[in-house]
């Protein structure tokens, strides 16, 4: 949920989807992925040509590097099923998003001066609580096959099709709901 008048979200889902898919996919099949990550965002920017793709250039290395880092920690595919992995998981996205998101408010400080470290918080919470949040979600729903096993048996597609609805319903709930939470939401 995006704050008021704003394309600022308290939780920076794109990250989190694109994190997952990225330890899901093989790092040869990351090229396509990631220019349709480029399409997708200068389709949907508001900036200057250059400011943007510095932008979405940015939102693109940040769950590239994190996803490089744990694949590197945890192998192929990597597990998060597991202490180890959780513990991966934490310390490789924190400093890592807090680190890259000091970069990235400054494209955001640069079209509008004076609050840095407002803008930065927003933006370190959001990306990192994207990433916690959602990419764990998106590696267990790859799973590990077997070679051979197909991707998709009855149980998936209704488990797809239960998602779906319950995402749906959700969606409808939060967005009728005037102001639940006060000004701002």
């Amino acid at each position: 949920l995006p704050v008021a008048d704003s394309t600022i979200s308290y939780i920076w889902l794109p990250d989190g989807l694109a994190l997952g898919a990225l330890l899901c996919l093989r790092a040869r099949n990351w090229p396509p992925f990631l220019l349709a990550m480029l399409l997708i965002g200068l389709v949907d920017t508001q900036r200057a040509f250059g400011l943007a793709l510095l932008a979405i250039g940015l939102n693109i290395f940040e769950p590239v590097l994190v996803a490089a880092i744990l694949k590197r920690l945890l192998g192929t595919p990597p597990r998060i099923d597991s202490v180890m992995g959780v513990t991966a998981l934490f310390f490789c996205t924190i400093p890592l998003m807090v680190g890259a998101t000091l970069v990235s408010a400054s494209i955001d400080w640069f079209v509008s001066p004076g609050h840095y470290w407002q803008i930065w918080g927003i933006w370190a919470v959001a990306d990192t609580l994207g990433m916690l949040l959602v990419a764990p979600f998106v590696v267990a729903w790859c799973g590990h096959r077997e070679p051979g096993e197909a991707a998709w048996r009855g149980g998936r597609m209704a488990e797809a099709a239960f998602a779906f609805i319950g995402l749906a319903i959700a969606t409808h709930v939060a967005y009728s709901i005037a102001e639940p939470y006060g000004t701002g939401l």
